[in-house]
């Protein structure tokens, strides 16, 4: 029985259009469907064997088989095969450089998992901490209340404001700048300014703050000139990708100025007042990362105004099952106006946090790889094991096993490093840059395992 004319045809057009049929069934289809499940692979192939119609009791479209169809896809990928050997690879080879350290762990497994954890709070509410009565003792028929308010003592008088926007020039001057939006570029690029001093707020004794939007100083940057805009730059930064640039600059744009901040907050309407409690919000938080960083970075900041304490937690447990979480405990941060006069409010926060542990230790400690795929979705995680660097990306100033290059955001599992294989890219697919047209046939595949290992 042979295969009906209007699919050879069908078939030979799709060859024609350097086109690739499956090879299990002869369909032209997305072949990620076959990795999944031989059975919907061959589901497909006989909906043009035997047509749809006839299983469902109506007159064939097709006849043959399945066999047919393989042997038919198989021979035309054996004539594409013999065309296409000879292209070479997109980028060519690369060189790979030696590396004794090849394969090994940057960081050894931990055998308690985490640094233990502090003490229970105290069933009075209590961490133990001894407390010092600053002022006066309380007069007779006068009593102490503990509250959550301090009083700030200092505030300035003025604010200068500043946006901030970091980009590159485009290589094709007929095109815009490409400009830095991802939050973590521009926390990157900004620390790096700040770092080499190249706004010059060390050398001229600025004091400063910023939540990484805007920029406030106590002094004005350059001419006090409100809505000047002015450019910055190229400074050197390396980017999220490792890769170090050399043209970064900045645009920094004079915004607006707050003045009488002390009056305002006694005098105005809360609701008016969201500029100045952002602005003192941010110097109150650079202050405290200043101050953690001076001893041991023992707090974590999360979003403008949350600090939690790395070793103020307790693991997060269903009876005896662990959920590889863990709850953290810290405080929250906000200026608030007063009739006696600013306030600075701290409240109590608790936050869920995934361990720094190994992926492979969470997996064991849980036991469920579906359940750890989706608290890790989305979270940033760091590449643990050295891989092999090449000539020609190292003269591109990038080292496949620097800080930023081993940072990677989760997305999902994959097979076993010992049994996932990549293949030799023949041909790209312009249209789709996240998947290629033609692999070479007679690569029989590498595994992740071998590539970063064996190098081979």
């Amino acid at each position: 029985m042979s295969l009906t004319e209007k699919f050879v045809k069908d078939f030979k057009k799709h060859i024609e259009n350097n086109s690739d049929p499956c090879r299990r069934c002869g369909f032209f289809h997305n072949t990620r469907t076959c990795k999944v499940e031989f059975k919907d692979c061959y589901i497909r192939g006989l909906s043009v064997v035997i047509g749809d119609d006839e299983k469902q009791g109506g007159e064939a479209q097709g006849s043959g088989t399945t066999e047919q169809l393989r042997a038919l896809a198989e021979a035309i990928w054996q004539t594409n095969a013999k065309k296409v050997t000879a292209k070479k690879t997109p980028k060519g080879e690369r060189t790979s450089l030696p590396d004794p350290n090849l394969g090994r762990l940057f960081i050894q497994k931990s055998p308690a998992l985490l640094p233990g954890p502090q003490p229970m709070v105290a069933t009075n509410g209590s961490c133990g901490s001894k407390t010092e009565l600053i002022g006066p003792e309380p007069k007779k028929n006068q009593i102490h209340v503990v509250s959550n308010y301090v009083q700030v003592t200092a505030v300035p008088q003025e604010l200068f404001v500043y946006s901030l926007s970091f980009w590159r020039p485009s290589s094709d001057k007929t095109k815009p700048n490409l400009p830095y939006n991802k939050k973590r570029e521009i926390k990157l690029a900004f620390d790096s300014v700040i770092a080499s001093d190249n706004l010059e707020l060390e050398k001229n004794n600025h004091i400063w703050a910023t939540d990484y939007k805007d920029l406030w100083t106590h002094k004005a940057l350059g001419a006090n000139v409100e809505d000047q805009e002015w450019n910055v730059g190229p400074f050197r930064y390396k980017q999220l990708n490792g890769k170090v640039v050399e043209d970064l600059h900045v645009t920094i744009h004079h915004t607006g100025r707050l003045q009488d901040i002390p009056q305002a907050l006694e005098s105005d309407d809360i609701n008016d007042l969201s500029d100045h409690i952002r602005a003192l919000n941010a110097h109150v938080a650079r202050a405290v990362r200043q101050y953690s960083g001076e001893h041991d970075n023992k707090t974590i900041q999360v979003g403008a105004n949350k600090f939690y304490i790395k070793n103020g937690f307790r693991e997060m447990r269903n009876g005896a099952k662990n959920l590889g979480m863990r709850t953290m405990r810290g405080y929250s941060t906000s200026v608030r106006p007063a009739e006696i006069g600013t306030l600075l409010n701290v409240n109590t926060a608790t936050g869920a946090f995934i361990p720094p542990v190994l992926v492979s230790e969470l997996l064991n400690l849980v036991g469920d790889q579906a359940y750890v795929e989706r608290i890790l979705r989305g979270a940033t995680v760091k590449i643990a094991y050295h891989r092999k660097n090449f000539v020609e990306t190292k003269a591109d100033g990038i080292d496949f096993n620097g800080d930023l290059e081993r940072t990677k955001v989760f997305v999902q599992f994959g097979a076993a490093a010992n049994v996932q294989k990549f293949y030799k890219t023949i041909e790209k697919n312009h249209k789709d840059p996240t998947s290629v047209k033609t692999t070479d046939m007679n690569d029989v595949g590498r595994t992740v395992s071998d590539f970063f290992s064996k190098g081979k």
